[in-house]
């Protein structure tokens, strides 16, 4: 049977709660009073009960404001349409709306004081054809939309989110994600609930034409999985995780301060994940740290290894900072293998390659293209490591830049060797930094046999600049062990330079405080016409 459903916002017709009640299957059709029943139309009968209800789609009256009274979120587990005809549905911080179901729409309405939006979830099976369109998310309280599948064999297919404003309300840069820590959360595993999980499929997913604004950290943050709460200790796994074919093209960004799009294969006790298929073009994007940051492994606790991402296309994209920064050097566009972040971890064999950079425009950053195999953004205590860590096959071209910097930053290693502790929702700029290693004989964190090679950066133009390009096997301060990082097969051609000097920095190692170069970094750069 299949209901079209209108409820009404306020009098004496169905409302919002009972059409999902009717829905799920907690309200039948035959207790319905007259004026009620009113409101609902068969459109398919057979004779069946209402509780054979096997689709619904609700229709909602132009320009009215919904309350939903029921303690959230609605489950939605059979195929639903829901129109809004320019309406609100107004929550009251209770999570909004639990997707297990494919064929579901939600288009042409305002949702209103939700926690989470709509969290869509593949559980042990495959859900298609989900469409949020025309959505506009106000007044947020939690992530406006996320996805995760929770169990084992499960995923998400053809997820279209188009046309929608996401407008983060309030302005201050703190808090968890009322301030803001992510605008669209999309994880291809999450087992916060259920442990371990295997074998889950994140495919078709498309963001386009959407307006983001107010106060973000990160705007579209992409994770190929989440075991156990994101900073918890759980020996939960992911394992074969698989993100095929995302596209984030055509938005505007505004207000993000740390990453706007963040995207990360393996993120935490993630092993074997790939990521195949990653476009994002055509974007407009104001940030504050990284306006586009995509990266193989990234745990938080214990350890990645064994990451692809594989097919990336990043252009025609216009990245601006933005005023004031964030207290922190900024970069454009950053494409990293593996790096480990905030606390001991490990990230091992993880692989970003075929990646075309072309046609973008970067203006008024500390950085605009930087490439890293592997990264450790702290001096993390032993037996910490980035090692086996790559950035292959990479075309940088016809890409144009104005007030940057430094142009292109290419690094084997980068290990930056802070110490601090990291909270959520907080700019890095105003992180309490915890006790710097006391004793400099200490070895901390290492890194060995990271690289960049296949590289091809050529016919880009830059006007007012500082540095042309750094370049360096191993880069570190702290208490780092480096071991046979390099860049090889490297091509610098035919880039164009104005207002600025023909600054460059080229070395096998660029090393600080206490980081020891234990042999075997190299620069293999070719470098005609400097």
């Amino acid at each position: 049977m299949k209901l079209i459903v209108k409820p009404v916002a306020a009098g004496e017709g169905l409302t919002l709660d009972e059409a999902f009640a009717l829905y799920g299957g907690g309200l039948a059709l035959e207790a319905l009073s007259p004026k009620k029943r009113r409101c609902v139309e068969i459109v398919e009968d057979g004779g069946a009960q209402s509780s054979d209800i096997c689709c619904m789609e609700i229709i909602l009256c132009g320009e009215e404001v919904y309350s939903l009274e029921s303690e959230g979120p609605y489950t939605i587990d059979k195929p639903l349409q829901l129109v809004g005809n320019r309406a609100v549905i107004q929550g009251r911080k209770q999570d909004g709306f639990y997707v297990i179901s494919g064929e579901v729409s939600f288009s042409d309405v305002t949702l209103r004081g939700f926690g989470v939006n709509i969290s869509i979830d593949g559980q042990d099976r495959i859900i298609r054809d989900i469409t949020v369109e025309k959505v506009r998310f106000t007044e947020l309280h939690g992530a406006p939309i996320q996805t995760g599948t929770s169990k084992s064999n499960g995923g998400i297919k053809n997820l279209r989110i188009d046309a929608c404003v996401f407008e983060n309300n309030d302005a201050g840069e703190h808090g968890n994600v009322t301030g803001g820590y992510s605008s669209i959360a999309l994880n291809c595993a999450n087992a916060a609930r259920f442990g371990s999980v295997e074998n889950v499929l994140l495919e078709d997913v498309t963001i386009r034409n959407c307006t983001f604004s107010g106060v973000s950290r990160e705007t579209i943050n992409v994770m190929g999985g989440v075991c156990g709460s994101m900073f918890g200790q759980e020996k939960r796994e992911c394992r074969n995780i698989c993100i095929r074919r995302l596209s984030i093209c055509g938005n505007r960004f505004a207000g993000s301060y740390d990453a706007t799009i963040n995207v990360i294969t393996g993120f935490q006790n993630n092993f074997g994940a790939v990521l195949d298929g990653l476009e994002i073009s055509d974007n407009t994007i104001e940030f504050g740290l990284w306006g586009i940051f995509a990266i193989a492994g990234e745990p938080i606790f214990h350890s990645v290894r064994d990451v692809t991402m594989k097919n990336v296309n990043i252009h025609d994209n216009t990245l601006f900072m933005r005023e004031g920064g964030c207290g922190e050097p900024s970069c454009g566009i950053a494409v990293n293998g593996g790096r480990i972040d905030f606390y001991s971890a490990s990230c091992t064999d993880c692989v970003t390659e075929h990646v075309k950079i072309t046609g973008n425009s970067i203006s008024g950053t500390d950085r605009g293209i930087m490439l890293v195999g592997g990264h450790a953004l702290l001096d993390a205590d032993a037996p910490s490591e980035v090692s086996r860590c790559v950035v292959k096959d990479v075309v940088i071209e016809q890409n144009r830049m104005e007030d940057v910097e430094t142009c292109f930053v290419f690094f084997g290693a980068y290990f930056e060797g802070r110490r601090y502790d990291w909270r959520i929702g907080v700019p890095a700029a105003d992180i309490e930094w915890q006790e710097p290693v006391l004793d400099n004989g200490v070895v901390t964190c290492l890194g060995e046999d990271n690289k960049i090679e296949g590289l091809q950066c050529r016919d880009n133009e830059i006007k007012g600049y500082a540095y042309m390009l750094k370049a360096y096997g191993a880069s570190s301060r702290g208490h780092a062990r480096l071991k046979g990082n390099t860049i090889k097969n490297a091509l610098f051609e035919n880039n164009r330079f104005e207002k600025g000097g023909m600054h460059l920095h080229v070395a096998d190692t660029f090393l600080q405080d206490f980081a020891r170069d234990e042999g075997g970094n190299s620069v293999v750069i070719s470098l005609p016409g400097i």
